[in-house]
């Protein structure tokens, strides 16, 4: 599998098609319009779109810092009795991490 392309990303938000729909574009310094997310709008509110694009745009960021946080958390506390959020925490990180590397 190959890598994702380094972040950081970015969400450029711009209208299209006299306002009924605003395009966002995730960028990167490598390559611009990596993705385009098309956001359709309901009266003066736009949809999900827009926040589903910045939060492509964070991607990268959120996998650095889930295996760095997994990385710099002692080991000796996963599975101890540490209280089940905790443990839960790690266990969807651990899971979040596989799917973005394509393991899962």
């Amino acid at each position: 599998m190959t890598a994702h392309t380094p972040g950081p990303w970015t969400a450029r938000t711009y209208s299209a098609t006299k306002g009924k729909v605003e395009e966002v574009s995730i960028n990167s310094s490598r390559w611009k319009e990596m993705a385009i997310v098309f956001v359709q709008e309901e009266g003066d509110l736009l949809g999900n779109g827009e926040a589903n694009a910045r939060l492509m745009a964070a991607a990268p960021d959120l996998l650095a810092a889930c295996e760095r946080l997994l990385m710099s958390a002692d080991a000796s506390w996963r599975g101890r009795d540490v209280g089940h959020d905790w443990n839960a925490a790690c266990d969807e990180a651990v899971a979040a991490i596989a799917k973005a590397r394509g393991t899962r």
